[in-house]
């Protein structure tokens, strides 16, 4: 509701100076449309309004503050363009002596055939619908509620695809493999249960007799490659 009262307070401040402007700045480039060229002291400026005055009404045009500064400035600047058109007596009646026609203030003055259009525009940029909602807000999404560790109703957090499982944690539901104990005893491990090397018989494939372990203090079986001899 401010926003449209700030709307309607700046419409009703900047059409008195827009039509002023704009008849100011005809009358200034007039000798431009006579062929006498840009030599005049007063065109350079005269164009210059212009152009401020074509910003001005590009912002009232499309700003998304209030479309209500647009309407009450087309509406009140379309309406006294068409005024002398609609009904020229009661516009005769209604303006006061000093205010003649043709001088900057009259309707059919220097400011008519700028004025006309640019009320139009106004106008009719404020009709659109979507310039009357207001933008509306992004909505933050539900925040999930923070469970300590240690609270017996925490829930553990479901796997998904996309979720990877610390390291060392299998996740709920996985299944564990302990590994078996290493077995120590006499004959399951250290030096004297290292690999025996033995011989297959080439037509059987069986190991030839002879070939397990030595006994303490005999001579070692270690066959040397290349050497068909034993040591």
């Amino acid at each position: 509701m401010l926003r449209h009262l700030i709307g309607l307070v700046v419409g009703l401040i900047l059409t008195p100076l827009l039509w002023l402007g704009v008849a100011w700045a005809a009358t200034g480039v007039e000798p431009v449309l006579r062929g006498e060229g840009f030599g005049a002291p007063l065109v350079m400026p005269a164009v210059a309004v212009l152009m401020l005055i074509g910003v001005v009404c590009g912002f009232l045009a499309g700003a998304r503050v209030s479309p209500l500064a647009a309407l009450v400035s087309g509406g009140l600047i379309l309406a006294f363009s068409l005024w002398p058109v609609l009904n020229p007596a009661s516009l005769s009646a209604a303006l006061p002596g000093w205010i003649a026609q043709g001088t900057f203030f009259h309707p059919v003055g220097p400011a008519l055939p700028i004025a006309l259009p640019l009320g139009t525009l106004l106008f009719i940029s404020a009709l659109a619908p979507s310039r009357w909602r207001r933008s509306a807000m992004p909505q933050a999404g539900p925040v999930a509620p923070t469970v300590a560790a240690g609270d017996p109703g925490a829930v553990p957090p479901q796997p998904g695809p996309g979720r990877r499982e610390p390291e060392g944690e299998p996740g709920p539901g996985a299944q564990r493999f302990d590994a078996p104990p290493h077995a120590v005893g006499p004959g399951t491990g250290g030096d004297a249960n290292t690999t025996i090397p033995f011989r297959r018989d080439p037509q059987t494939g069986a190991a030839e007799p002879g070939w397990d372990r030595p006994a303490p203090g005999a001579a070692s079986h270690t066959r040397v490659f290349g050497d068909e001899d034993r040591r």
